[in-house]
């Protein structure tokens, strides 16, 4: 039992890290996005109140540790960065062709190889040596495994794993994040973008694939084709706002209904933007932003609900 609140405690105060982080940037950015984002933590907060009463009342203990669901994990995060860095494909890219390979041909550990993918999506600039990659895949390895039971079908969970074990790699090495600046036009686009890449991942793996790391894969590796091409403006962020968008499309049916999943679309653009600026250059930080949008709509839905309840 124990396993689960240590995990639990990790993955929330890592996404509450990249929120506060996102609502500071956004009262210099805008005032608009700032008190909407102060709304939204409503919501997370009241999301995780509900995920910790679950744990405490749930009598499902963990499943144990597996060991080769840890060596997938690192198996796939130094495959990702191999392909990232050395081999110069980007982080996007990489991520999704390791997610791809590993959805068809090692199936039963796709989704631990899809975690690390998303530890080894650093930016090339992000200052770093080979130790630090081995040292966050090994903790992400750990956190997967005693976060098997907590948030589950909750998309973004994943990626919050990967951005969690760069947090504690960044406490221990005194590593720096990256601050690049935000220089884009906000419009329509982000909204459109992530409305396609959250709905067509959500009804991919629930109603025809059925296998949501190949889903969130091969959406994302077509955003990164295509989008630097439909939108030639938005050519540095299209791609990553798409990813970001899939790992929310992640949640399972169970947890999101279509009109979550479809509010959510709406919320993901807005932590994507405010948190641009902000502990940058790592992996999971995209899986963090679905993690946290989808926490949002499902607290300020589960909220209403209770109110109305007892009205």
């Amino acid at each position: 039992m124990w396993m689960k609140y240590v995990s639990f405690f990790i993955l929330s105060v890592s996404m509450l890290y990249l929120v506060i982080s996102s609502i500071i940037f956004s009262f210099k950015f805008s005032l608009t996005a700032f008190f909407l984002l102060l709304f939204f933590v409503f919501g997370i907060l009241y999301a995780l109140v509900a995920e910790f009463k679950s744990i405490k009342t749930s009598s499902k203990s963990n499943s144990g540790f597996n060991f080769l669901s840890f060596v997938s994990v690192i198996v796939g995060a130094l495959s990702t960065y191999f392909l990232n860095i050395y081999l110069d494909q980007g982080s996007i890219i990489a991520a999704s062709l390791i997610g791809i390979i590993g959805s068809i041909f090692f199936p039963k550990y796709s989704l631990p190889i899809y975690t690390g993918a998303f530890v080894g999506m650093i930016s090339p600039d992000f200052s770093h040596n080979f130790y630090h990659i081995c040292a966050a895949c090994i903790i992400a390895g750990f956190i997967y495994e005693l976060s098997k039971e907590i948030f589950v079908g909750t998309g973004g969970k994943l990626g919050t794993i990967a951005f969690s074990s760069w947090v504690i790699t960044y406490l221990l090495f005194n590593l720096t994040f990256l601050h690049p600046a935000f220089n884009y036009k906000i419009g329509y686009e982000l909204f459109l973008i992530s409305f396609v890449g959250t709905i067509t991942t959500y009804l991919l793996h629930n109603f025809f694939l059925k296998d949501v790391v190949l889903s969130s894969a091969l959406i994302s590796l077509m955003g990164a084709l295509i989008l630097p091409v439909l939108f030639p403006n938005l050519k540095n962020i299209s791609p990553s706002l798409m990813m970001a968008a899939t790992f929310a499309g992640m949640s399972s049916i169970k947890r999101e209904n279509f009109y979550k999943i479809t509010f959510t679309s709406l919320v993901v653009p807005v932590f994507f933007i405010c948190s641009y600026c902000s502990l940058g250059g790592v992996g999971g930080k995209l899986g963090t932003i679905a993690f946290s949008s989808v926490l949002t709509v499902e607290g300020i839905f589960n909220l209403l609900k209770d109110i109305s309840s007892r009205n």
